[in-house]
């Protein structure tokens, strides 16, 4: 299918779902406009700003992977030129401590990796998640009350005042009620039953064994309870970030227009593991020993433009390029080709504009040459106004 005949049939697909509404409703009478689904546009100091951000702000994870990319060799000139002019204030995420002198680090943007440039050009960023998970609910905070409140046992010894009495967790007490039978309690706080984790995995928080005779002594030497351990925890999962290499437990990229989100390490290429050389025995011959390691995959590519959703700004073409007019529609581009135009053409005329600076009379004529001349003879000379005047009047004859 040409690129015609796509765009003609997204187009009536396009109609069709606007048709498709009654007449009454709101998604047929009231759409969103469509600046919504375009690329923000800006100056070209303030774009390369943008990118140098977005691409200071990823892990160190992205200096590692295979990127593919559109971009020629004189785009990616031009991008690491534009932000390698750019100052990068990075805050630490720990506020300023005024005793330690620990000030913000300042860096430019030729001290980022050629991947995080291109990966911040088409969009790519740190994911931030919005909002932070507690580690205890409601659940939570209504065990802990009540496991607080098993941790006292009144005493029943003395005066019998009733007076509360802390216990250690993972401990055995005695309490004698009022038959006349003891019982001995365990209480164990475990770190599975605070987590609201399932009953396979949960040691038992409450064993109470009631005896009916018998010496307090004798009982409480039975019924010594042992400390209950948690079972081991299970490895943190990589999605949560457990392998980022950057401190900030976080591998992850997103990009805020089609909310997209890719974790870096499975474009990682995995580390074969290191084989300790075998020790040769004494007495025995020793034959050359070949070691046949298993063939590596290769390393899956990071595709900067595959991996945006198929609405993304950043790889259809809805962002004008150039300013509509009565006679021609405005021309769409991707939005990546957008900016890397802009910051191009910016590039271009800084160059223009430092050469005529430098040779401002590199193309002059040779009247100019001549006009030039006459001005510096005036100049030298004492006579020069009758210079001058003679000059204009040959000029005019």
């Amino acid at each position: 299918m040409t690129r015609e005949a796509a765009s003609a049939l997204i187009a009536r697909h396009v109609t069709s779902l606007v048709q498709n509404h009654k007449n009454s409703c709101p998604w047929r009478l009231r759409q969103c406009d469509p600046s919504i689904y375009r690329l923000p546009l800006k100056g070209s100091s303030a774009l390369v700003r943008d990118i140098t951000k977005r691409a200071a702000s990823l892990p160190r994870t992205a200096e590692r992977v295979l990127v593919k990319h559109p971009l020629s060799g004189s785009e990616l000139d031009i991008l690491s030129a534009a932000a390698a002019g750019v100052e990068v204030s990075h805050d630490d995420t720990a506020p300023f401590d005024s005793a330690t002198q620990i000030a913000p680090s300042h860096y430019t943007g030729a001290d980022l990796s050629q991947n995080a440039i291109i990966l911040a050009l088409f969009g790519w960023e740190q994911h931030s998640p919005t909002m932070k998970q507690t580690s205890f609910s409601s659940l939570d905070l209504v065990r802990n009350r009540s496991s607080s409140r098993l941790g006292h046992t009144r005493s029943t010894s003395g005066n019998g005042s009733g007076r509360s009495t802390p216990v250690p967790q993972g401990s055995t007490t005695l309490e004698r009620k009022a038959s006349g039978s003891v019982r001995s309690v365990t209480f164990a706080d475990s770190p599975q039953r605070r987590l609201g984790k399932g009953r396979e995995h949960e040691p038992v928080p409450l064993s109470a064994i009631e005896s009916t005779s018998g010496d307090d002594e004798s009982i409480a030497a039975s019924h010594e309870a042992e400390p209950i351990h948690p079972p081991p925890r299970a490895s943190t999962s990589r999605r949560e970030g457990s392998g980022s290499s950057d401190g900030h437990g976080n591998d992850m990229v997103q990009c805020s227009l089609c909310q997209r989100r890719i974790g870096l390490w499975t474009f990682v290429p995995p580390v074969p593991p290191a084989q300790p050389p075998s020790e040769p025995v004494v007495g025995e011959s020793i034959a050359p020993n070949v070691l046949r390691t298993p063939p590596s995959a290769a390393p899956r590519p990071l595709d900067v433009l595959r991996e945006h959703r198929t609405f993304c700004p950043y790889v259809i073409r809805t962002t004008p390029l150039t300013i509509p007019n009565d006679e021609e529609p405005a021309t769409e581009v991707e939005g990546w080709k957008a900016i890397i135009g802009i910051i191009a053409r910016s590039r271009r005329r800084e160059s223009t504009g430092d050469a005529s600076i430098a040779s401002p009379f590199r193309e002059s004529s040779p009247g100019q040459k001549g006009a030039e001349n006459a001005v510096s003879r005036v100049k030298r000379s004492p006579g020069g106004s009758r210079d001058l005047l003679r000059y204009v009047k040959g000029l005019l004859a």
